[in-house]
């Protein structure tokens, strides 16, 4: 919106975006990017409004954003919670069955030397 309004133009962007180029080239320039930037914006129908529009577009943006930060806060608490429960009972389970393991190797064992002798 600063190459559209024509405040904004003249006092900030013009020469901001000027400053740094010599004379005859920070003319073309600002007129190229200039001319780039207002057909973005008329693609992308945003060329029209003026500055009370785009303020409000992104006020309900950042509300927008608070209401997805705070969802996404609540969603990972509870992603967590259940993460959480799930590495303590699957470490659980693997602790029987390493326990489980251990008494089957010692059954399979004693049954092979029981069969063949030792």
């Amino acid at each position: 919106m600063s190459w559209v309004n024509k405040e904004t133009y003249e006092n900030v962007t013009w020469p901001r975006y000027g400053s740094v180029y010599a004379w005859p080239l920070n003319y073309v320039l600002n007129y190229q990017k200039k001319h780039q930037a207002v057909k973005k914006l008329n693609a992308l129908n945003w060329g029209g409004k003026s500055l009370q529009e785009v303020n409000i577009h992104i006020l309900d943006f950042r509300i927008t954003m608070k209401n997805r930060t705070v969802i996404c806060r609540e969603t990972q608490k509870i992603f967590s919670e259940n993460v959480k429960i799930f590495f303590q009972t699957s470490k659980y389970f693997f602790y029987l069955v390493k326990k489980s393991a251990k008494y089957f190797f010692f059954a399979k064992k004693s049954s092979f030397f029981a069969y063949f002798g030792q």
